[in-house]
């Protein structure tokens, strides 16, 4: 059985919110106005896939966390956790290959990419289906394009439905359509596997960074690696076995997952991520909203340094005027986002979120931090939880229209648009589920 989502019930998510927003003064406010950009229903299914549908014959069926890169004018996309014929509820894990044109607005599947069964296994040429694995574009001059990835949680063996933490690497060559395995020398320090971790890499794609994320039983890490492609060795940053929490030192992040990432020149920026804090009342468990650098000295040391944000979990948002920046905006407390790994009109973007109970802590809103002037703008979507999906017509750009709330789709931004694919989601209809629809915003 696929794993979506880090369920938060330990904690009185209201209470928190509560709490968190009277200590630290932050103050609920909005003002509707008209967004700076359209959203236009590209393609895929208005209402959430249902085990009883056969599989879509040209396209991927609904998922979500899947793995994903952009190369030319396609998105590929690789497995993540959705539905197949007869499956549960929850889904299962997906292994499955597929790129989408942005240009033609159509599908394609890879035979050899893997495989269109349930929680497949893999084998010496192709990896297992998994969800949440950490993935980068390699480019090289007179080369094809390169996927690579790592980890994430997935399929261990055959037979394994409930999957489990992988650390193997693997990339996929856009020419030729075939994935390769790279195992690291024998006795080379290496991660362990994790889930939800936070990473980014530089713009050629040699060399990764990988910070904290969780085990599978949710157990926090509080280390930071860098990996090398070309020499294909992974070196340790920094490690805090006693980093389960941050105690608002501001001078590293601490132990979170879940964050949003991107790359500003030679800086790694972060963006919140679920976590624990330290405070005078205890461990707080919940979302972060604030923001942090990290500038590499070089690829395997660096310093990390806090930029904005409330030192606390859970603060409320403040929305502002949609589509106007404002130094007291603020993104509500949420994680697991559509998170857009580039740039976009020189900011940092995401879609959604869920707090925790994702049939009715889901989100549509759209946001941007701005790199250089540090501003928040509410770019467009719902205040509230939960918002419906209004779809209008195929290929018609509206004010009116919206993706339903939802979390851990693909984002991508191709041809000055930011673009948006699949993802658990409230549908056209009201309901929850797996989606397969792509959206672009511009």
């Amino acid at each position: 059985m696929a794993t979506r989502y880090r369920d938060l019930s330990d904690i009185s998510l209201a209470a928190l919110v509560l709490a968190s927003a009277v200590s630290s003064g932050c103050a609920w406010q909005s003002t509707e106005s008209a967004p700076r950009g359209m959203w236009t229903w590209v393609g895929g299914s208005t209402t959430a896939i249902s085990p009883s549908e056969p599989i879509p014959s040209d396209q991927p069926t609904g998922r979500c966390c899947a793995q994903s890169w952009t190369s030319a004018e396609n998105l590929w996309v690789f497995g993540g956790a959705g539905i197949l014929p007869g499956s549960s509820p929850d889904g299962e894990f997906l292994g499955d290959m597929w790129s989408f044109s942005t240009t033609s607005r159509t599908w394609t599947y890879y035979a050899a990419g893997g495989s269109r069964d349930p929680n497949p296994a893999g084998d010496s040429v192709t990896p297992s289906g998994r969800n949440y694995g950490i993935t980068w574009l390699r480019t090289r001059p007179g080369q094809p394009d390169e996927l690579w990835m790592w980890g994430g949680v997935g399929v261990r063996h055959s037979g394994d439905v409930n999957g489990g933490t992988l650390n193997d690497t693997w990339s996929f060559n856009t020419a030729t359509h075939t994935w390769t395995k790279h195992s690291i020398p024998a006795g080379a320090v290496s991660p362990h596997g994790r889930n939800w971790a936070n990473f980014w890499a530089t713009h050629s794609g040699d060399v990764l960074w990988v910070q904290a994320g969780a085990s599978v039983d949710y157990v926090p890490f509080g280390d930071m690696w860098s990996y090398s492609v070309s020499q294909n060795n992974w070196t340790r940053i920094y490690r805090h076995d006693t980093f389960p929490h941050w105690e608002g030192d501001k001078t590293n992040p601490g132990a979170r997952s879940n964050s949003y990432t991107v790359v500003d020149g030679n800086d790694l920026v972060l963006f919140g991520g679920e976590g624990e804090m330290m405070n005078s009342s205890g461990i707080q468990g919940g979302d972060f909203q604030d923001v942090w650098r990290f500038t590499p000295e070089n690829p395997t040391s660096g310093t990390w340094r806090y930029e904005s944000g409330p030192a606390a979990v859970g603060c409320l948002a403040q929305y502002g005027t949609k589509g106007v920046p404002s130094k007291t905006n603020l993104p509500p407390a949420e994680h697991a986002g559509f998170v857009l790994r580039e740039a976009f009109r020189g900011a940092l973007w995401f879609l959604g979120g869920e707090n925790g109970d994702e049939q009715d802590g889901m989100r549509n809103d759209l946001w941007s931090y701005n790199l250089t002037t540090k501003l928040w703008t509410w770019e467009a979507g719902d205040m509230g939880y939960n918002g419906t999906a209004v779809y209008g017509k195929l290929g018609l750009p509206a004010f009116d229209n919206t993706p339903g709330a939802r979390y851990a789709g693909q984002a991508f931004t191709l041809g000055g648009k930011l673009w948006t694919f699949g993802g658990f989601s409230l549908d056209s209809e009201g309901g929850f589920g797996y989606m397969n629809d792509v959206w672009a915003f511009e």
